[in-house]
């Protein structure tokens, strides 16, 4: 009844903040901004006094070979509605030798952290989505958001991916494009981007796309983020009798893709095929129409006189190398250029929203471990991830991997007491510190 009363105390005094602000000449923006601060203060006082009813809890049902070890110890955790301040208790269980904290280890609240997960998630969430600096609020610096990414980012981001059962689908799109980012050596690295999807339809007026999953690599091997894509298709999918359409600008290692699923066709994007024959323009609208105009008809002939009749008006290097790339762009992809809607792509517009406008929108510098974990992070949101559930399975990890090393470390000492440790006769009867520096030296270490 005692937390109770302190509880509803804390409601009626947020009330009482928050009243005036209705009826008072207030404007709407400011009678959010009082809310916000004060369900924030409520918030907080919710959590400390809820702490505090589980220590007293705890207290007063303490099981026997359990001591108070200090009276008051205080910690202060970050969490979403600001500073929290926590008040508990110090136990020592006697049998054990081993010191905890009630209130810790019943709210599962991890050992030497400032923040608390679901504040860890949103750090992660917002420095996906802009930079460290601006990620960063709540007294939190930019290191400590940048070291929370390092922490938590996901190897790949695959670890978003739910498969079901397999799905029988008869038309299957896979695009693929990449983004250019600066490193912080003076190079550049590709950050490439394939996402699968199973066709579009308008919602609300917009075209989307249906189901996409987004895989992405900052490495230059082709084959490491192509059998990801594969093995998601695999589980996801049955191909067997579906027709699979690769799309893309025609890169070498977006083609390697087509080794990598059965019935495969490639088509190349209408956007880089316009942006090619732009070009080889130079503004002339009547030769870019009879161009396209002539991939339609599928007439390669057309295509080419026109591109010879531009190159006889080019009067610099640089035009005519530009209208000779482009000839040679379109030829070596002649048969999979195709205007229908049914094999549109939009992957130049989602390396920019994925990728760009996190990465290379804005002058930056990254290193090749860093524009991974923001890739990975972006993929990550774009698939539905949840940050939370990210947090906590990191979490989980290192609880893991810490009761593996105290498990190896008990059965070390365990081994270096009964094979290893020895007494030197005589010596137990002696208790002078010659004998006592001796028995510590055999405690420590193993006898040669």
């Amino acid at each position: 009844m005692e937390y109770e009363k302190i509880i509803t105390g804390l409601v009626q005094d947020t009330v009482a903040q928050i009243m005036p602000a209705i009826f008072e000449k207030f404007t709407f923006a400011d009678i959010v901004s009082l809310t916000k601060e004060s369900l924030d203060a409520l918030g907080r006082g919710l959590l400390e006094t809820v702490c505090k009813a589980v220590d007293d809890t705890y207290e007063k049902q303490r099981p026997k070979g359990v001591q108070i070890k200090n009276r008051i110890k205080r910690r202060t955790i970050l969490t979403t509605f600001g500073p929290v301040v926590l008040t508990r208790r110090l136990y020592r269980d006697v049998r054990t030798e081993q010191r905890f904290f009630a209130v810790d280890r019943l709210l599962q609240l991890p050992k030497n952290i400032r923040i608390e997960p679901n504040m860890q998630a949103e750090l992660i969430e917002r420095a996906a989505k802009s930079s460290y600096r601006s990620a960063a609020q709540c007294g939190v610096s930019h290191q400590s958001v940048f070291n929370l990414v390092k922490k938590n980012a996901p190897k790949n981001s695959d670890v978003a991916l739910a498969h079901s059962n397999v799905k029988n689908v008869a038309q299957l799109y896979i695009e693929a494009d990449e983004d250019h980012i600066h490193l912080n050596t003076g190079k550049s690295a590709e950050v490439k981007l394939v996402y699968v999807h199973e066709g579009r339809a308008r919602v609300n007026g917009r075209i989307q796309l249906i189901r996409p999953k987004f895989f992405v690599d900052i490495s230059n091997k082709p084959e490491r983020i192509w059998g990801r894509v594969a093995d998601y298709v695999a589980q996801s999918f049955d191909v067997e009798n579906a027709a699979v359409h690769l799309s893309g600008d025609g890169a070498n290692w977006i083609k390697t893709g087509m080794s990598y699923f059965p019935n495969v066709r490639f088509h190349l994007d209408k956007f880089h095929v316009v942006k090619s024959i732009t070009s080889a323009a130079g503004g002339k609208r009547i030769e870019k129409q009879l161009i396209l105009n002539a991939i339609r008809n599928n007439d390669f002939n057309r295509v080419e006189q026109t591109y010879f009749s531009l190159l006889q008006e080019k009067s610099t290097c640089s035009d005519r190398k530009r209208t000779i790339d482009s000839l040679r762009y379109i030829d070596n992809n002649f048969d999979e250029i195709s205007f229908d809607d049914d094999n549109l792509c939009s992957a130049e517009g989602h390396v920019s929203h994925v990728l760009s406008a996190r990465m290379s929108s804005r002058p930056m510098g990254w290193s090749v471990a860093g524009a991974t974990r923001i890739a990975n992070l972006r993929a990550f949101m774009y698939n539905g991830g949840d940050f939370t559930s990210l947090v906590k399975y990191t979490e989980r990890e290192e609880e893991k991997t810490q009761n593996k090393k105290i498990v190896k470390r008990r059965k070390v000492n365990a081994c270096y007491e009964q094979d290893y440790f020895g007494r030197v006769v005589g010596l137990d009867g002696i208790t002078d510190a010659c004998a006592a520096l001796l028995r510590s030296t055999l405690r420590a270490r193993p006898l040669c």
